[in-house]
């Protein structure tokens, strides 16, 4: 019987395209309604079910993954995501599939979900198309927010449409954008500008190819490639922030694999290349059918995306066919001095998604998922929360591609759980033998509150019941890591028989932290402040609502730091270094490698920042040499095989950048280096008070890896400072930055506008930090201006205080107020900053304790500073 004969009779028994699960035994089904992702044929009106989580990760009739909650949509911009819950709302066939975008609805300003995406050879036009759109319950209103196309650097918005939540659901649908094949651009959701910020429900965005010709673009099914469904990876095996080190591909170690069944003939494997063109074409890619390798392997273009069309042969008559998408072996990245390597990648080539036919019928295969036991009270079992269970940290780790399942339940605690109130080793075997019943690679130890709380134990028994456990578990099973979490912040706190709920929480988190490497903390009481505390409880202000439940599932995956300061009441401004930061004026010349490289060079106001990179990739004179460039300092690149002209004079793109190649023969070994200059410190807080650049013609340097791989802003000179003139900040306040400098020299952190604006945070010698208020100056010592510090200084009279990295020295300032502020030096005196800032904050006010906690704590999660 043919194989068109047997897709016939298939159709006609069943309702629709039914594809196997990932294990006999998981029952759970994520569907993928057509919606706008229908075509015209009357097999595209029938639903495809996958077996749980697979689903999450196919999209019909687009070019890029539809959840706007996974990460992979804010990889390069991380500061910049607004939060987003899914599971939060009912789509039209009854399922609770939408995902509520901007939940807490604090997001910063400019804040975005952005993804790059390609384009076949078959697609002449894409627009993009975001699902049933509408107003969250109990949301009255909210502000509008864009869908837009730009170019692959996100100097150039091709395409921008404006939406308005209602509460009728809206399939959202912007105009068509014609493309060029084989150029990659960004699909962005903005969803704030200025006071005005979105918040609302929606299903699936969707860039979809319009008019596209050929056997497959017209109607198609795409697999994304994610870390959950990656074979043969020692990389993590889940949706994590580190995962996309280079935000256009997944990382994965060498020949990883995608494993899928299928019955169909063609597909196509999108494939980005960043390791053949400095490495000789050392790596190429295979796909194997049925046990052995389709010759020849898969051909790549250097430094970009290549959409591979796998033909399989005749002779492989098995129907449906076990494909293996693999990715090519690695470079480490150190050894190839032509690329700077973003957080840390390795080169190679990697798979990014998978397009088979509409028509087709296909199965995925998942790898062994790393399981996950939370030993949990009320807290960690979703008890009284909204939509228990749905909504809870348990059911949302499982989407990021965990096995994750707790033991215990509501009202639970140690105590009960071990039978004892006096801890031990051997009073923690019996439920650490449960535990390992499961074979985990991790636990989380989330309980321990109601023993705390209703004082079933001691306050220092329940930090020993803790380190107890986590050594019954170490002894049963040595590989297993053990990770405590904190309380989380409930309503009312009043002190235990003596012990505040921080001293415990502290307490807790020193002695499970001093087990390290094996032992570990999770901040879970950072998830938010005191003061945010019942918006993130349920009603009985104890256990975390839906809201509380999103929040700690982020700080728990590791990566995804739910607290930033843009949740701190009177913030007045804040300042962070990233790639969305505006251009300046290009200055300097760029660095030359290679062989008597010739003397490039560089001109115009560029409209992105960044580490410009160019790279030769066909050598030759002027008229036949081609290259390729990057802001990202290769990686992820921009353009590829650009002619030089006879002229030598090259626009790149729209980013207001002009080359010069002088007269030379060029080698393809050359390349060239010049890190960006920085137009405007943007201010993220939505207040609008930007630091604008004093001297725009000495614009301070865009650092990729400034510390700990996260982007900083690089000061050399005086000149090179951003200020903030005209403001009325009143005692009492504080300021807060993440700094590192390369002198013991003198140098401001913040610094005056003029002398009397009030406000100098600096360190006056080589071992102090301190504050100046223009009437008195307060210093702590024991500092290290070499070392990276995350410090801040709160102004409030008899109580003020400077904080380096957290540890508070309380100090007597006059309440000044701050007429103007300065990044990169002070106006007054001759030094300059002489350094990094990787992030400076202002606060109308004095923050609460939990917040202050909060804020360094984050600075430690993403910056590594003591």
């Amino acid at each position: 019987m043919s194989r068109d004969r047997d897709r016939r009779r298939s159709a006609a028994r069943s309702p629709g395209v039914h594809h196997r699960g990932f294990r006999g035994s998981d029952a759970r089904v994520d569907q993928i309604r057509p919606g706008l992702g229908a075509c015209l044929s009357a097999r595209a009106e029938q639903h495809v079910s996958l077996a749980y989580p697979a689903g999450l990760h196919v999209d019909r009739n687009s070019l890029g993954p539809g959840r706007l909650e996974s990460m992979a949509w804010h990889v390069e911009r991380p500061n910049l995501a607004p939060r987003c819950l899914p599971l939060a709302g009912v789509d039209a066939d009854g399922q609770r599939s939408l995902i509520w975008v901007n939940h807490d609805q604090a997001a910063p300003d400019g804040a975005m979900k952005e993804r790059w995406f390609a384009v076949p050879s078959e697609v002449p036009a894409v627009r993009l198309e975001l699902d049933r759109v509408s107003l969250p319950s109990g949301v009255g209103s909210s502000g509008a927010f864009q869908l837009q196309i730009l170019d692959a650097v996100g100097s150039a918005v091709l395409m921008s449409a404006s939406f308005t939540p209602t509460s009728t659901p809206t399939d959202c649908i912007t105009p068509s954008l014609a493309v060029t094949a084989g150029l990659s651009y960004r699909a962005r959701v903005v969803v704030r500008s200025g006071a005005t910020q979105a918040t609302f429900l929606c299903g699936r965005l969707r860039i979809r190819p319009v008019g596209a010709t050929g056997a497959l673009y017209p109607d198609f099914y795409r697999l994304d490639v994610h870390p959950a469904l990656l074979h043969g990876s020692s990389e993590a095996g889940y949706e994590k922030l580190t995962a996309w080190r280079n935000p256009r591909h997944l990382q994965m170690s060498n020949l990883a694999y995608y494993a899928l069944s299928t019955d169909a003939d063609v597909f196509d494997v999108e494939y980005y290349d960043t390791v053949n063109r400095r490495n000789g074409n050392r790596s190429y890619p295979s796909v194997w059918a049925d046990g052995e390798p389709i010759d020849p392997v898969l051909p790549v273009a250097w430094n970009s995306t290549t959409f591979s069309r796998v033909s399989v042969p005749a002779a492989r008559s098995t129907v449906p066919r076990k494909i293996r998408v693999y990715s090519g072996p690695q470079m480490a990245s150190p050894y190839t001095a032509s690329l700077v390597a973003i957080r840390g990648e390795n080169l190679g080539v990697f798979p990014v998604g998978i397009y088979v036919p509409g028509e087709s019928m296909f199965d995925v295969t998942p790898p062994r998922a790393r399981v996950v036991i939370a030993v949990v009270d009320s807290k960690g079992a979703g008890a009284y929360t909204a939509f228990s269970g749905m909504t809870s940290w348990q059911l949302q780790m499982q989407r990021k591609g965990l096995e994750f399942m707790t033991h215990g339940s509501g009202g639970d605690g140690l105590v009960h759980l071990t039978g004892t109130a006096t801890p031990s080793i051997a009073a923690c075997r019996a439920l650490a033998r449960k535990i390992l019943a499961h074979r985990p690679d991790e636990v989380i130890v989330q309980i321990g509150r109601n023993d705390f709380a209703n004082q079933k134990t001691t306050a220092a028994n329940v930090v020993q019941f803790k380190v107890d456990l986590a050594n019954a578990i170490k002894e049963a099973d040595p590989r297993v890591v053990v990770r405590a979490m904190t309380y989380t912040r409930e309503v009312t706190e009043n002190d235990v028989a003596g012990t505040s709920w921080d001293a415990q929480r502290d307490a807790e988190a020193a002695a499970v932290a001093a087990l390290a490497p094996w032992g570990e903390v999770i901040y879970a009481d950072s998830a938010w402040t005191a003061e945010a505390a019942a918006a993130h409880n349920a009603a009985d202000t104890v256990h975390p609502n839906e809201k509380g439940q999103e929040k700690m599932t982020a700080i728990c995956a590791g990566d995804d730091f739910p607290f930033s300061p843009i949740h701190l009441p009177g913030l007045f401004t804040w300042v962070k270094a990233g790639f969305d930061l505006p251009g300046g004026a290009v200055t300097g010349t760029p660095t030359g490698f290679g062989p008597s490289p010739p003397a490039l060079t560089a001109a115009g106001t560029s409209a992105v920042t960044g580490l410009l990179h160019v790279e030769v990739v066909l050598g030759g004179p002027r008229g036949t040499a081609r290259f390729d460039w990057s802001i990202h300092g290769g990686g992820v690149w921009a353009e590829n095989n650009v002619l030089v002209p006879s002229s030598g004079v090259v626009a790149l793109g729209a980013t207001g950048i002009t080359l010069t190649f002088p007269s030379a023969t060029y080698s393809n070994l050359h390349y060239w280096r010049l890190p960006l200059g920085i137009g405007q410190a943007v201010d993220r807080s939505g207040n609008s008070r930007h630091w604008t650049i004093q001297y725009p013609g000495s614009p301070a340097a865009f650092e990729i890896d400034g510390l700990n791989h996260a982007p900083a802003i690089s000061f050399s000179n005086i000149l090179q400072q951003y200020r903030l003139n005209g403001i009325s900040l009143a005692a009492p306040y504080a300021l807060f930055a993440v700094f590192k400098k390369n002198s013991t020299a003198l140098g401001a952190i913040i610094g005056r506008t003029n002398a009397g604006s009030g406000a100098l945070f600096y360190n006056n010698t080589a071992t102090s930090l301190a504050f100046s208020d223009g009437a008195v100056t307060r210093q702590v010592t024991g500092y290290n201006p070499l070392v990276a510090h995350a410090a801040g200084v709160i102004v409030n009279g008899a109580s003020s205080a400077i904080l380096i990295d957290g540890t508070s020295t309380t100090v007597s300032l006059n309440n000044v107020t701050v007429t103007g502020l300065t990044l990169g030096g002070d106006s007054q005196s001759s030094f300059p900053h002489d350094g990094t800032i990787l992030e400076a904050l202002a606060v109308s006010g004095v923050p609460s304790a939990s917040a202050v906690r909060n804020l360094f704590r984050r600075f430690r999660h993403e910056y590594g500073t003591p």
